[in-house]
């Protein structure tokens, strides 16, 4: 067994042994992360104090080192990796840094944001990125050499989603916006919403998820009709699941899980939810400073389009459809084949 293999075993056990019961998870050290991003239970990643980059397996054994040429009174905001290798930061005063290697070097570059610190930051591919302060958006298509505005909105601007062929955008008074185009142009999507949409996430499934106050909008139209939830708090952060599932984080420091039927409580960090991310595995939630980890399955596609399919084949043996046909093909369909 090689070194990476062990190391995780060991991160496994240590989970198991000390995570307790899975409402309550294992809370990193103090090390004043901002924000969580995870490709899977092996590699997860924080923005913090310090001007640090925090790396963890399994959201244990948290290790944070300093970004050369960031100043340690610099906080990093926000951190996506697109993989093991490709990653992007934003901090205070327009600060913005590209990795190629992981993490071991980094591009930073300063925007002339005006001084308001990078909120979002979302990536791509492994040459283009995306940089949200205040109500502009900056582009680079070069892994962060050069940076250049892309769109300015009328209001300011909360959330960033970048998908393989979509960008979203949120903010104040029910803002949102979508570009197909990688940013060139844009069109605004009606929420009908007042309050300021602050989260947006996508589901497995490409379902977009916005938390707007504490009201949860969910579109498979891209906004053409949406369908919306009542949330149990104001949602700071989301992650949707397969299944119609989310888990949201609120402004009270809550962490809350809707099945599709019903909410329920999971957790309670000590300041405001505000990232919120889950692998196959587990789930990292941060506030307060802190990243709270604890074990969670949810169902996967196949689990999902199985239910489906089961459902569908009752309902031919009921004689209520003639469509085992149909039954399948939607399954497949449902798989993605």
């Amino acid at each position: 067994m090689n070194k990476a293999a062990w190391t995780a075993v060991v991160a496994w056990t240590v989970v198991v042994s000390y995570i307790g019961p899975a409402q309550q998870g294992v809370w990193s050290e103090q090390l004043s992360i901002q924000d969580v991003s995870a490709l899977d239970w092996l590699h997860v990643y924080a923005a913090g104090d310090s001007g640090r980059f925090c790396t963890s397996i399994a959201g244990v054994c948290w290790h944070g080192r300093a970004v050369v040429g960031i100043p340690p009174w610099r906080r990093w905001q926000c951190v996506r990796m697109l993989d093991t290798a490709h990653g992007m930061l934003g901090g205070d005063s327009g600060v913005v840094a590209w990795t190629y290697d992981g993490g071991q070097t980094w591009r930073v570059r300063q925007l002339a944001s005006g001084g308001r610190p990078i909120w979002r930051v979302g990536i791509a591919d492994s040459t283009t990125g995306y940089a949200l302060a205040d109500s502009a958006l900056w582009l680079t298509t070069d892994a962060g050499q050069s940076w250049q505005v892309c769109y300015h909105a009328p209001v300011r601007l909360l959330g960033l989603l970048v998908t393989a062929h979509e960008v979203w955008l949120s903010g104040d008074q029910g803002f949102l916006a979508l570009s197909r185009d990688g940013g060139a142009t844009w069109q605004m999507v009606m929420t009908h919403r007042k309050e300021p949409c602050a989260t947006l996430a996508a589901s497995p499934g490409g379902a977009l998820w916005v938390g707007c106050g504490s009201v949860l909008l969910q579109t498979a139209t891209a906004g053409q009709m949406w369908q919306e939830l009542e949330a149990p708090g104001v949602v700071t952060a989301l992650q949707p699941l397969w299944g119609g599932a989310v888990m949201i984080g609120t402004a009270d420091g809550k962490l809350w899980l809707w099945d599709g039927d019903r909410w329920s409580q999971w957790t309670t960090l000590p300041a405001p939810i505000v990232a919120l991310t889950c692998t196959g595995l587990f789930c990292y939630a941060a506030g307060g400073g802190i990243v709270a980890t604890f074990p969670f399955r949810s169902r996967t596609r196949d689990e999902v389009c199985l239910e489906g399919l089961n459902w569908c084949l009752n309902k031919c043996r009921q004689g209520q459809t003639d469509c085992i046909d149909q039954c399948m093909q939607a399954f497949l369909r449902c798989l993605g084949r």
